[in-house]
């Protein structure tokens, strides 16, 4: 668990509704993106076998919500109202112990349309404004490219190497990771 805040809250971008889950996204969540894998080709868990997985998972989140400072956020597309992705602070760099690890996913049909990093953007705002983080920072294999797009567009910055320090579903990966510092004009 992260610290104590607000926790999920509702976020809104132009094109998206950030929000808690709900067990009625169980579905788009199997069907857009934890069950392609494509989309979880660079991701730490499995592609979900089948839609009672994706319901495990929500279920999980569900409990999860009930505690403060939890942070996973259903991304919806504002355009038809389905869940299209998921994007949420997974962790904290036992290194640091002052960096709230990111981790996010999105449906392959809504690849290359910005529509990530609108979201991340938001969190990345909240986070800081309202949820006191003060560093950022995301885990990446550097095969994945589309993921390394998203975090320098957003204003993350390399920052080093972890040898050997990832696993995902293609196997043990020297992770990248990224950071990103709360602007010293940022609310307190």
């Amino acid at each position: 668990m992260i610290e104590p805040g607000p926790g999920t809250v509702k976020l809104e971008t132009d094109r998206l509704i950030l929000r808690r889950f709900t067990m009625d996204d169980a579905y788009d969540m199997y069907a857009n993106w934890a069950g392609d894998d494509e989309v979880t080709r660079f991701l730490v868990w499995p592609t979900h076998a089948g839609l009672d997985v994706s319901r495990e998972v929500i279920d999980g989140w569900l409990k999860d919500y009930e505690c403060p400072g939890q942070y996973i956020w259903c991304l919806e597309f504002k355009g038809d109202h389905q869940a299209i992705g998921s994007l949420g602070v997974v962790g904290r760099n036992p290194e640091t112990g002052a960096a709230w690890e990111i981790g996010y996913c999105l449906s392959r049909a809504f690849w290359g349309q910005g529509l990530m990093s609108e979201a991340l953007t938001a969190v990345v705002r909240f986070l800081f404004d309202q949820a006191g983080a003060g560093i950022l920072e995301a885990r990446i294999d550097k095969r994945n490219l589309k993921s390394e797009s998203v975090l320098t567009k957003c204003g993350f910055k390399f920052n080093r190497v972890d040898v050997g320090g990832g696993l995902n579903n293609l196997g043990r990966y020297d992770a990248q990771i990224y950071r990103i510092e709360k602007p010293s004009n940022a609310a307190s």
